[in-house]
């Protein structure tokens, strides 16, 4: 029982002489809702050396990197008192924040905490690329037919304090599609907006396509950068006029699936898929589509009339790190208003070569 009693007595010296180390004028610091961009806000606590010897703090940790500490380094004596500031940057941190502030003493070895807390409204343009912020970096197209023209305009503001200018004569996109600006400089502090024309038959793209492309642009110190961007849609043939004249092309393949011969690294293996039109409409493949470079599908023909077959030629050559039993896809896109595209699988298997 008095073993317990010393226990207890000594752990409550300990808490006490804790509390009595280094007392903070507040433990918490609320900074309320403060705007994303509204820039780094700051707070100090002040600290007492609350025992009876000299402290001298060694260190501080966080647990962020949007939060920076700096405290007293002096040595303090009893009843002297410090301070700690304490900055946090909100910019790229949307939501809710709860950050812990904690100082190492040397003297007493004990260690004290604050937190900081706080809720970031965050920016309408939620993607930033340096002093460029973007409400997305996706032109999202959705579903376009074949013989149409579209275009989408996408909202970026330069929060910076300097002029950026897009080079639009280094500017390479993909066929079919053309950038718009309102000016070719975003001003400091004030939004714009880019414009993307997608110009489906110039492309010559069928089904689901997504296009990359980097946008060049040149601070005012003369240093030049890129922004990658992307557009997708899903891109279908109108079958309105056909069917109100009762015709409609029909794929029919005798199988949906090919199993190759067992292949060694570089070596190519050979099969084919037969494609025929049971309809009563002249079919035509509009694309073709692997789900690899090391395999490549040929038609023998791409139009087939009424009662016409063809086959689809497919050449895998695995690539030196492909081995063991690999399932590849083909897309085959045509102008069947039924069944426009049809996903082939392709199954191989790739031993590795014996010396």
């Amino acid at each position: 029982m008095k073993s317990l009693t010393f226990t207890f007595i000594l752990c409550f010296m300990q808490v006490i002489g804790f509390a009595q180390g280094i007392r903070f004028d507040r433990t918490t610091h609320q900074f309320g809702r403060i705007h994303e961009t509204g820039g780094v806000v700051n707070t100090t606590f002040t600290f007492t050396n609350a025992s009876d010897t000299i402290i001298q703090i060694e260190a501080t940790y966080v647990t962020c990197g949007c939060t920076v500490p700096k405290v007293s380094q002096k040595p303090l004596q009893p009843g002297e008192q410090g301070t700690l500031k304490v900055q946090y940057d909100p910019n790229g941190r949307p939501g809710k924040f709860h950050k812990k502030i904690r100082l190492l003493a040397k003297g007493l070895k004990t260690k004290a905490e604050v937190f900081i807390t706080g809720e970031v409204i965050p920016h309408p343009y939620p993607i930033i690329t340096g002093n460029l912020r973007w409400k997305a970096n996706l032109f999202n197209f959705g579903q376009l037919w074949h013989n149409q023209t579209d275009t989408l305009w996408l909202p970026v503001t330069n929060t910076g304090k300097t002029p950026i200018t897009i080079l639009t004569d280094q500017l390479h996109l993909p066929q079919g599609l053309h950038l718009l600006t309102s000016s070719a400089v975003l001003q400091p502090q004030a939004d714009d907006s880019l414009g993307l024309v997608w110009n489906v038959p110039a492309s010559d793209q069928w089904g689901f396509s997504f296009e990359t492309f980097s946008l060049p642009i040149q601070l005012i110190s003369g240093k030049k950068d890129s922004i990658r961007l992307q557009a997708t849609s899903n891109i279908k043939e109108d079958f309105a006029k056909a069917l109100l004249l009762n015709k409609k092309a029909q794929a029919s393949i005798t199988q949906d699936s090919l199993l190759l011969p067992a292949t060694v690294t570089g070596e190519s293996k050979t099969g084919r898929f037969q494609l025929t039109n049971t309809g009563n409409d002249v079919l035509f493949i509009r694309q073709i589509k692997t789900s690899c470079k090391c395999l490549k599908v040929v038609a023998e023909s791409s139009t087939l009339v009424p009662g016409s077959s063809t086959h689809l030629r497919v050449d895998y050559t695995p690539g030196k790190r492909q081995f063991g039993k690999r399932q590849l896809v083909v897309m085959l896109t045509v102008n069947d208003p039924s069944k426009p595209q049809t996903r082939l699988t392709v199954h191989a298997e790739v031993k590795k070569k014996t010396k």
